[in-house]
């Protein structure tokens, strides 16, 4: 089965949700990646651990999975010379200590998970060498008593700090008034004083570094430079008996390299199995019955990405018929109902159950194809008709017995006689070579054909007459229409239009009356006039004389200042009756002769809600009150 089937039937959301529930990395990988099996004995094994897990689920029980992807990664490290630290070590023996645990939880509930028990005898026990990391490390740090030589070292290690931190803090005290810092501080993993630049000749002792502005000056005391020494001998010491120790805890994981790989392959298997148990519960599913002879029958079945609130699908095909026929309307449900189909047959040849009837029975198939959507691509120069011609050319060549092909509206996007006859021709053919076909279509011709074929039936979806709804329900055995009408009607075309429609769908009376076009009368475009402030105009309407404000040519508008106030006329409703530079001198101050103008912009902002203009307001009357209060 193709990616392309995954994809058209919705599975690939499907693989991507549940491999979310999956605790590592690897199970998550298979699980977006999982495939159908075609074996009945293998879908069938799929199905029993899936219940298992439910029911581990069901009575609160839960693995274990403890450190899955970084052990994975430590042992490639491990594997290519790389040193593993003490925390990392810790992480192998979670790892394996978690292995065991597994093992416990699978057998003590082997009455309620018999198959998944039997994993824990693929898990070899190496508790061993959990226990070889866990006596010598703790809190991701090697042990003092992790060998007689390091408990010595450690000791001595810690008298020589001592003596160094007693002979720094004296001198501390020693040179109080010449340092930056009152009390000793830690530079290149020593003891030192934090002196004064300016007194840095006066503290005898070895620089060991600066500040990054030069003002402090790092020194190590006189007094402690043979103690330092001393210390880095002994934790040189240290250092070369903690790297012993590892080195052979490491010597001890390698050893055991090949059993915890092949109890990782175990505990990743148990976490898939686990997810597959998780989602199907979280949708409510059940285990379906399955079957060799290519019978379908879906009981109460609900898409899974559409939810509880779902329309429950019933349907049987391969009992007395093997192609099954939808009609009903556009947005009715017939897609939904092929991609339910197909997914739920995909799902459960994939171990996963099914969100239906406990009575559903499905049939474990070779192929599966489906032609669902419209695949027109500019690319590749192909319409609608062009690409589902494409698909159903891919599919007759690759066609064997045990197959299900699921096709949405074919023979449609061309001449429909044509596509109905090309369509009818394939599903044949389809038939004629063992397929099981389910067919969504709107052409009469189809409809009709699958009510004479023995081999095939019919199923509408259900449509409210009253409320003009579709219901999304598949009624089997039936014929539904189109309903164009319908959809026409919910989209508010002309009544008129839908009239004529209903006439001409009994009676092809059609009109044929020529209509005669009224002659379009051009009118020529009045040039704008350019208006400035200051022109004298006329108002058309009344008579009236007043200046030109401001003009807004975009609203084709003009702001006239007329009978001591303003008005905003339509520019055809004017005549210039001077220009502003003829009647008044260059430079002329224009605002002089507009003084209300603010007070009309005031208002206007006020009407329309301007918040400036409020806060103005309110502080005009603020100061109002306070004159008042004053007198």
């Amino acid at each position: 089965m193709n990616e392309e089937t995954y994809q058209k039937t919705d599975f690939n959301v499907i693989r991507q949700q549940v491999a979310k529930l999956a605790t590592s990395e690897a199970a998550q990988t298979h699980l977006q990646h999982m495939t159908i099996l075609t074996n009945l004995a293998e879908v069938q094994a799929l199905q029993t651990e899936t219940v298992e897990a439910r029911q581990l689920l069901d009575a609160n029980v839960h693995l274990p999975f403890l450190s899955l992807d970084t052990v994975q990664n430590l042992l490639t490290k491990l594997h290519r010379g790389y040193l593993l630290t003490a925390e990392q070590l810790v992480q192998v023996a979670d790892f394996v200590r978690g292995n065991a645990d597994v093992a416990t939880v699978l057998k003590r509930n082997a009455t309620i998970a018999p198959t998944l028990a039997s994993y824990a005898d693929a898990l070899t026990s190496v508790t061993d060498l959990a226990d070889d990391i866990y006596n010598v490390i703790h809190n991701n740090q090697v042990i003092d008593d992790a060998t007689g030589n390091l408990r010595k070292l450690r000791r001595h290690q810690r008298d020589v700090q001592a003596q160094v931190q007693a002979v720094v803090q004296k001198a501390s005290q020693r040179y109080a008034r010449m340092l930056q810092e009152r009390l000793p501080v830690t530079k290149a993993d020593q003891l030192v004083l934090a002196v004064q630049a300016t007194f840095k000749n006066q503290v005898p002792g070895t620089v060991v570094g600066s500040s990054a502005t030069g003002s402090t000056i790092y020194i190590e005391p006189q007094t402690a430079i043979r103690l330092n020494s001393e210390l880095a001998e002994v934790t040189s010491g240290v250092e070369a008996e903690v790297y012993q120790i590892l080195a052979g805890l490491n010597a001890r994981v390698s050893e055991y390299e090949t059993t915890i790989l092949r109890n990782l392959d175990v505990i990743t298997a148990l976490d898939e199995i686990m997810a597959r148990g998780k989602y199907s519960a979280s949708i409510n599913g059940v285990r379906p019955h399955l079957n060799e002879r290519d019978q379908v029958r879906i009981d109460k079945g609900r898409h899974p990405l559409l939810g509880e609130h779902a329309v429950p699908l019933s349907v049987r095909l391969g009992y007395d018929h093997r192609g099954l026929i939808i009609t009903g309307p556009n947005a009715g449900g017939k897609t939904v109902v092929l991609k339910t189909i197909g997914l739920f047959i995909i799902m459960a040849q994939c171990g996963l159950q099914v969100p239906a009837a406990d009575t559903t029975e499905l049939p474990i198939l070779q192929q599966m194809f489906a032609d669902i959507g419209d695949d027109q691509s500019i690319e590749n120069a192909l319409s609608t008709f062009s690409s589902h011609l494409t698909n159903l050319t891919a599919i007759t060549n690759a066609i064997k017995p045990h197959s299900l092909v699921l096709l949405d509206e074919i023979g449609s996007g061309t001449e429909p006689n044509e596509g109905a006859a090309l369509a009818i021709a394939v599903i044949e053919y389809l038939y004629q070579h063992g397929a099981l076909v389910v067919v969504t279509t709107h052409y009469g011709e189809i409809k009709r054909y699958a009510q004479q074929h023995p081999a095939f039936t019919t199923a509408a979806m259900a449509f409210d007459e009253a409320t003009l709804m579709p219901k999304y329900q598949l009624l089997m055995n039936e014929v539904g229409d189109s309903n164009a009408f319908w959809l026409a009607r919910r989209l508010k075309l002309n009544p008129n239009i839908i009239e004529q429609a209903d006439h001409y769908l009994t009676d092809h009376d059609y009109r044929t009356d020529i209509y005669q076009m009224k002659a379009v009368q051009h009118v020529e475009k009045r040039e704008q006039i350019t208006y400035t402030q200051g022109d004298r105009v006329r108002l058309n309407t009344d008579g009236r004389q007043g200046l030109v404000y401001a003009q807004d040519k975009q609203a084709e508008t003009v702001t006239v200042y007329v009978n001591n106030q303003f008005e905003t006329i339509p520019e055809r409703r004017l005549t210039r009756l001077g220009k502003a530079a003829d009647l008044y001198p260059a430079g002329y101050d224009m605002t002089r002769l507009f003084k209300k103008y603010d007070d009309y912009k005031f208002q206007r902002d006020l009407d329309r809600g301007s918040m400036k203009a409020q806060k103005k307001l309110d502080k005009q009357m603020r100061q109002l009150q306070d004159d008042r209060h004053q007198s």
